[in-house]
């Protein structure tokens, strides 16, 4: 794929959460390949299953870290199946957080 940062950010948030391709694949119900392939941009990722192990889907899609304190609520609601509202949350704060970092 020609511009894969999405890929890219994706294997920076597994490094910083210190997790292998294997482990991400086992806590999200996927294979090692289909991580490699999301990392590569061959795939989509699931993101909701991805906030409830912790990483940053804001930053996956932005560039720009989410607030740890924003990010550890939606990794909780993510557990704890209130994914609708997580949803329209997560957007919510990405588009915030996409705003303030123009404004800055």
């Amino acid at each position: 794929m020609k511009n894969n940062k999405f890929g890219k950010r994706l294997k920076e948030e597994r490094t910083r959460l210190r997790i292998t391709q294997k482990e991400l694949a086992e806590e999200i119900g996927v294979t090692n390949q289909t991580i490699s392939n999301y990392e590569v941009g061959k795939y989509q990722t699931p993101l909701l299953e991805m906030v409830k192990i912790g990483i940053d889907v804001g930053y996956l899609i932005t560039g720009i870290p989410t607030n740890p304190e924003c990010l550890q609520q939606m990794r909780q609601a993510a557990r704890h199946g209130v994914s609708e509202k997580l949803s329209k949350d997560m957007i919510i704060n990405i588009i915030c957080q996409y705003l303030q970092y123009l404004r800055d």
